[in-house]
């Protein structure tokens, strides 16, 4: 966890259920983000901490989430956790940035916004998202024959 990943601002715009899942947290500055800007917000219901998972239990617990808020303030040069979100039928509001336009499909497997009000505002959208859809596109564009071919 990083201040470039920006879990205080997901954690900002996120309304009703939301579950951090990083990967790491192993450094004092990682540290310094998850109790200053994270750990004050959790309380058990609406906003939760799981720690780091892999395996089954990312499956789960992205197939059980409406959406995945990607709010990072870097260009993220692939963005593997999108791509998994998206092969689980999660969709994605990532910022337009990095690798996320290569990856979300704006209006078919998510949203790509400017800001975080945009953010905001499109988290209320996430139900016109098929989650079907997303499971497609991410085979279609990130398949292993695909990315082979290209």
């Amino acid at each position: 966890m990083c201040e470039e990943k920006g879990p205080h601002r997901a954690r900002r715009r996120a309304h009703g259920r939301c579950s951090a899942h990083p990967r790491r947290a192993d450094s004092s500055r990682a540290g310094n983000i998850f109790r200053e800007a994270v750990a004050p917000h959790l309380d058990g219901e609406r906003v939760t901490y799981v720690g780091e998972v892999g395996g089954d239990i990312k499956l789960n617990l992205f197939a059980d989430d409406r959406g995945l808020l990607m709010p990072i303030g870097w260009s993220e040069p692939f963005g593997m956790v999108m791509v998994e979100a998206l092969s689980a039928g999660t969709p994605v509001i990532a910022f337009a940035n990095g690798a996320a336009p290569e990856i979300v499909e704006d209006g078919i497997s998510g949203y790509l916004v400017t800001d975080e009000a945009e953010m905001a505002t499109k988290i209320a959208l996430l139900d016109e998202i098929d989650p079907a859809a997303c499971r497609d596109r991410a085979a279609a564009r990130v398949d292993i024959h695909h990315v082979a071919a290209e």
